[in-house]
């Protein structure tokens, strides 16, 4: 890692930024969509190339103003209602928040003249994170699961035994599935754990000291800021840690994901350590944490086996390592029940989750272009082959940037989420080594070989599986409105098609407004439907399952569904 490839990774991060912040949860806006694929995948590139810029620090300075002035635009009521009393005159507040500037300014300028930016961006970053804080009491049925399955555990129970944590939302009242769960496409919401057993068991002191278990996310979230500086302070680049800092800062969705439920800083934090740490027993060690934790690092392991073979490293020891690692968390509970265990493990890949996503996946998820599910497996699949044969035949340029591989493979993904693919630019600062040359007509034949194969399947995926978009007919008869809110659907449901030869089905429905939603999933709607048997049709109501799920008369689309047969049926009020 040196300025070239900090510079990159650090614009590749704020790009990501943007593209968080312009993206609205809408599956209709084509603009938007668009262009946050477009701003995606520039990134994704950016991980990949270096910016020799002649001051490298110019880029510093400018993300520490816009900091500051994020602060004082978005987020200064935030901050002063945790310093002074709120009831105060709001010109109180501004002086306040604009001392606290000024000082935080003339810090940073002196730290500028004494050589010890790195040090003030470390307190900048955790003064400022401190004060953002905001901590939701679960956040995402992925925390509540954890911590639940922690519970049972405690109690004896085996987690992996699916009717162990059935009850799960019983016990937590206050969390609704339908605007917080995962819902399948057949029904209910997923109530199995799906993860290796560190995910749960590092919960366990939340569970006995009755604290919130967002906790241990948000202490992962400082420790990694922490030993990033010591990492890098102890391979004498202190200097790179404002690149990885700042965009951190800037992009508040970090904070907030760890605070809100979000694990994944977990399994960052223990990646980082091995790719950072010299010793390969240590390597493992961490390597099998992380893997303990997600089954997300695992697409790196291919690329990391053959990155310490290259460097002369211990592949056996690493491994043998790993194995111990993952195993001490995760051998009792494959001994007990080792069906219940696996299954469990694969769920997250073969249950009949309802299409969400942040990624290239959004195209479908609204049906702007309907992509059979199958494809995003192929498409993921011809994406990891390509990039291993990248990296083994140009490894001296690719060095330095392997660990974002999995970037472009988790875009496309089913279901990508903004989690699924901006922590990967952490990993650049653990390695520490330097990319050479490539030959840049190689890697432009296989990118441009592997777009045409990604179109060309696109398009079989198509054309070859509509049965199963328009499976289901909507016709909208009726739509009731009370006071400028949508309230109630009429509507004529056919089952016309059946490729997957189902016989009979029970249509579930979904709401896509054209401004943006609450949540991935659309507004989750009940109705009144029956079974439905291939040809039959019926009169259905569709109402929202809670008060606050009706929405502002609008564009909107109904999207029905049930198991991979769908219906889609714009409404223009």
């Amino acid at each position: 890692m040196d300025y070239g490839k900090a510079n990159a990774v650090n614009v590749s991060m704020i790009l990501m930024s943007i593209s968080m912040l312009i993206y609205n949860n809408s599956y209709l806006n084509v603009f938007i969509i668009a262009g946050n694929l477009i701003i995606l995948i520039i990134a994704g590139f950016f991980l990949f190339t270096r910016l020799n810029m002649p001051n490298s620090w110019l880029l510093i300075d400018i993300e520490f103003f816009f900091s500051l002035f994020e602060i004082f635009y978005f987020r200064y009521s935030v901050i002063i209602s945790k310093i002074i009393n709120p009831l105060y005159y709001q010109e109180f507040f501004l002086i306040t928040l604009l001392l606290f500037i000024i000082l935080f300014v003339s810090i940073f300028l002196l730290s500028r003249i004494y050589d010890r930016v790195p040090e003030f961006t470390l307190i900048y970053l955790i003064v400022v994170s401190l004060l953002f804080s905001s901590f939701a009491r679960l956040g995402t049925d992925e925390e509540m699961i954890d911590y639940y399955s922690a519970h049972v555990f405690l109690e004896g129970m085996n987690p992996y035994v699916t009717s162990t944590t059935a009850s799960v939302y019983s016990h937590f009242p206050f969390f609704s599935p339908v605007l917080y769960g995962t819902p399948l496409t057949t029904r209910g919401v997923v109530t199995s754990l799906g993860y290796p057993a560190l995910a749960f068991l590092i919960q366990i002191p939340s569970n006995l000291f009755h604290f919130n278990p967002n906790y241990v996310n948000t202490f992962f979230y400082f420790a990694f800021i922490i030993a990033l500086y010591i990492s890098l302070n102890k391979r004498g680049v202190k200097d790179l840690f404002p690149f990885l800092a700042l965009p951190i800062l800037i992009n508040t969705n970090y904070l907030y994901f760890s605070e809100g439920g979000v694990t994944d800083i977990i399994w960052t934090f223990f990646t980082f350590l091995s790719l950072q740490s010299s010793h390969d027993s240590w390597k493992g060690v961490f390597y099998g944490l992380a893997l303990s934790l997600k089954q997300i690092p695992l697409v790196l392991l291919p690329f990391y086996l053959y990155h310490l073979k290259k460097e002369r490293h211990n592949v056996i020891e690493f491994l043998v390592y790993s194995l111990i690692t993952f195993f001490v968390f995760n051998l009792y509970f494959i001994v007990k029940s080792p069906l219940y265990y696996f299954s469990d493990i694969i769920s997250p890949e073969t249950k009949n989750l309802l299409l969400i996503s942040d990624g290239i996946s959004q195209i479908s998820a609204g049906n702007l272009f309907f992509l059979f599910k199958p494809f995003f497996d192929v498409a993921m699949v011809i994406i990891f082959i390509s990039e291993f044969y990248l990296f083994v035949k140009e490894y001296d340029f690719f060095k330095d940037s392997w660990v974002g591989f999995p970037f472009f493979i988790f875009l496309f993904n089913y279901r990508s989420l903004w989690n699924y693919l901006v922590y990967w630019p952490f990993l650049f600062f653990g390695l520490n080594v330097k990319g050479g040359r490539a030959n840049m007509v190689r890697v432009t034949k296989v990118v441009s070989t592997v777009f045409l194969l990604l179109i060309s399947f696109a398009v079989l995926f198509h054309y070859s599986f509509l049965s199963y978009d328009n499976a289901i007919h909507v016709k909208v008869i009726h739509v009731r409105e009370e006071e400028g809110v949508v309230k109630c659907i009429l509507a004529n449901v056919s089952f016309v098609n059946d490729p997957d030869g189902l016989k009979e089905i029970k249509p579930l429905f979904r709401i896509f407004p054209y401004n943006g939603m609450f949540s991935l999933n659309g507004l989750l709607w009940k109705s009144n439907s029956t079974s439905l048997t291939k040809g039959e049709w019926e009169i259905v109501k569709i109402t929202p399952y809670l008060e606050n799920e009706d929405f502002p008369v609008q564009q909107f689309e109904i999207n029905a569904y049930y198991g991979n047969l769908l219906g889609y049926t714009v409404v223009n009020i």
